[in-house]
């Protein structure tokens, strides 16, 4: 009985431990995807749930909804942010409950930038117009690119 019990727990503990993984590879190949549909033109800089500096740049991009409710998340931004605006930031929230709440925050960032852009470089303006944000399942995403309806139709394709 010892021994069953002990086979459980391993057991257990490795479906966990597999499930709990499976987010931050889902969350790879969704930043993969998304990527490579980015202009080449542009390098950017990705952080994702479980790099060592993840939860600083979420804090600093979404300060209005806390990290514990997210379940992976990539944030890749334009290496040079002065003079490119490319974002692309995908939340996988833990409950679709968080949605809406989640999309403000989003939103709430979105304007900053924009409003940034305006002043300081009116010339990536077009890009803010062209964006995507838009909720699907438990996902919130954004993206800030010349080349928006091509990275969000790789969204689409990779998650379904």
């Amino acid at each position: 009985m010892k021994r069953f019990i002990s086979v459980l727990l391993v057991i257990c503990t490795l479906a966990v431990t597999l499930s709990a993984c499976s987010g931050g590879k889902k969350i790879d190949k969704l930043s993969e995807a998304m990527l490579s549909k980015q202009s080449s033109t542009i390098k950017m800089v990705t952080v994702k749930s479980g790099d060592p500096d993840a939860e600083e740049a979420y804090n600093k991009a979404i300060d209005t909804f806390g990290i514990d409710n997210v379940d992976s998340f990539f944030i890749s931004l334009a290496e040079n942010t002065r003079e490119n605006a490319d974002e692309i930031l995908v939340l996988q929230l833990k409950s679709k409950k968080e949605l809406d709440l989640a999309l403000a925050a989003v939103s709430k960032h979105f304007g900053y930038n924009s409003a940034s852009y305006m002043r300081t470089k009116p010339s990536e303006v077009p890009k803010f117009n062209n964006k995507s944000l838009f909720t699907y399942k438990n996902y919130v995403v954004l993206i800030v690119s010349d080349n928006s309806a091509e990275i969000e139709k790789a969204f689409y394709d990779t998650v379904d």
